[in-house]
């Protein structure tokens, strides 16, 4: 303990640098998901509709043919796949503001941990301890957001890999004719063929929380470990003073 207490800079810069990860990370977190998508206009979910056009002109066609192959209507499912990509861009943020919060944390402790003073005093603790806390406790906030968008992909992942797939210019038309050669009792089948889509990035990232949680709670044990070592220290320092005066 005595060895980790003297690298205390090192082990707050490293959660700083954690904290500049999980912000980065955050840009392409909906890498795998960003075909898990509906158009729509201002009006939102609406009046979604075959005919309507995303940023490069692609229109929703495919996607609308499929479902009527397989005697269904997209129309049924659009607000669901709407709310996921809704819920999908919450998560993104929410991950983005734990890297800030991880960041400014880190800040606190470095400013508050005071390591050119030989005591370590009440005030360094209650700061370096809210730091911590707010680390771990958005960190719960992340882990709830990610565990519900885990549960509605799980829940609906037939239909969010055929619309990632159906929305996919790379791959949309080819992975529609396979579905219609394959007639309305195979096309399911044909589809599955091309599906991408996995729970695997949202695992990983419930997994980077969790280390950087336990990681926040390593720092808030050695905070306390500090202040007991600097406690001793000055009462051992306050000792000697009297003792020089008597």
């Amino acid at each position: 303990m005595k060895k980790l207490l003297k690298h205390m800079k090192l082990i707050h810069l490293i959660f700083l640098i954690l904290g500049g990860a999980v912000v980065l990370s955050a840009l392409p977190f909906k890498t795998q998901y960003n075909t898990i998508y509906v158009n729509v206009d201002s009006n939102g979910i609406e009046n979604a509709s075959r005919e309507m056009t995303n940023a490069i002109n692609q229109d929703q066609t495919l996607l609308y043919d499929y479902y009527e192959l397989i005697g269904d209507n997209f129309d049924n499912h659009k607000e669901v796949v709407y709310n996921f990509q809704q819920n999908l861009n919450t998560v993104n943020n929410v991950i983005l503001a734990f890297g800030m919060v991880i960041i400014v944390a880190a800040l606190v402790l470095f400013l508050f941990q005071n390591h050119k003073r030989k005591i370590y005093y009440g005030t360094n603790v209650v700061m370096s301890v809210l730091a911590t806390l707010a680390t771990v406790g958005f960190g719960v906030v992340v882990i709830i957001q990610l565990l519900g968008a885990m549960g509605t992909l799980g829940s609906n992942m037939e239909l969010f890999n055929s619309v990632a797939v159906l929305q996919n210019s790379d791959m949309r038309t080819a992975a529609y004719q396979a579905a219609e050669q394959a007639g309305a009792a195979g096309a399911k089948d044909a589809l599955a063929n091309y599906f991408y889509v996995t729970s695997t990035t949202l695992v990983m990232y419930m997994i980077g929380v969790i280390v950087t949680i336990v990681y926040a709670l390593f720092i808030l044990i050695l905070t306390f470990a500090k202040f007991k070592r600097t406690k001793e220290r000055r009462q051992e320092i306050l000792s000697k003073a009297v003792e020089n005066n008597d």
